[in-house]
């Protein structure tokens, strides 16, 4: 640490003797249209990102409803971060309880996500699968020589008629 501390009181003596001349580059400040495009991709990239783990965790129940509210909540959060003077105090608070409520209920109401796991192609030979819940696999030219799959649930799960 000490380091870089002497190599800046360095560079700031030779800075007052040599004054540098900025590089010429974009500033965000002066062209709205980097301005917004800059805004959206960083307002946008960490909830899809959380959506896109809720979603690869969807194989598993027990993580996938939890990682979805997480997501959720984080999406909802990184709108009301730029807002700070809005959302301070008593809305905060409101805010949080708010989220908390609302991602509850679409969790509960539209029910936790599930997707079935993709083993195309997995080498899954001499593996311990038992007692495994995998339902609705798809094990197309999956290898399974050797494989322990003694209780696994391998089923696809049967659809309501109308």
């Amino acid at each position: 640490m000490e380091i870089y501390i002497e190599h800046r009181k360095r560079l700031a003596r030779v800075a007052r003797f040599a004054p540098a001349k900025r590089d010429p580059t974009l500033l965000l400040s002066r062209n709205a249209f980097l301005r917004v495009a800059f805004t959206l991709i960083l307002s946008l990239l960490l909830p899809l990102t959380l959506f896109m783990f809720a979603w690869k965790a969807a194989v598993f129940p027990r993580w996938s409803s939890r990682l979805l509210f997480v997501a959720f909540a984080a999406s909802v959060m990184q709108v009301a971060i730029p807002h700070r003077r809005l959302f301070w105090g008593r809305l905060k608070k409101a805010l949080s309880l708010g989220v908390v409520l609302v991602g509850a209920g679409l969790i509960t109401g539209l029910g936790t996500p599930r997707r079935s796991f993709d083993l195309f192609r997995a080498d899954l030979a001499n593996q311990w699968l038992v007692e495994r819940d995998l339902t609705d696999p798809n094990l197309q030219l999956a290898n399974l020589k050797g494989a322990d799959l003694h209780g696994a649930l391998l089923e696809t799960p049967t659809s309501v008629a109308p």
